[in-house]
């Protein structure tokens, strides 16, 4: 391995609006600016100083307020899981659901598993 340092050009954010505005619609950066459908602007580019006024932005999870979670770890040592909801019972579902895919499996968790009164099995 080499102990040699990798020197990079110093940038600012004026040589990144110049940059940006290279592929931006018509030029103008505040073109990539996006809508998401609660209505909030979304931009290119956040900074630090973007959050330097935000309430909070330092918290950890596990932590009171409690922003980024109720655990330390959240939920980093458990694969994630999506679920989707049809409003059928198992058998709805199951015959909803015969001769679509081959292969396709179904998991309808009760509703205990849902709201989280039952335990997840330990890895």
């Amino acid at each position: 391995m080499s102990s040699k340092k990798t020197e990079f050009q110093q940038t600012n954010l004026d040589a990144w609006h110049q940059a940006a505005a290279k592929s931006a619609p018509g030029g103008k950066v505040e073109a990539l600016n996006w809508l998401t459908p609660d209505g909030i602007t979304v931009k290119p580019l956040y900074t630090a100083a973007d959050t330097k006024e935000l309430p909070h932005a330092d918290t950890l999870p596990g932590f009171e307020p409690y922003l980024r979670g109720p655990q330390a770890t959240m939920y980093a040592v458990w694969p994630w899981t999506i679920r989707q909801y049809a409003g059928f019972h198992r058998r709805g579902v199951q015959r909803l659901l015969r001769g679509a895919y081959a292969g396709a499996r179904v998991s309808v968790p009760s509703t205990a598993t849902h709201r989280g009164l039952r335990q997840r099995p330990s890895a």
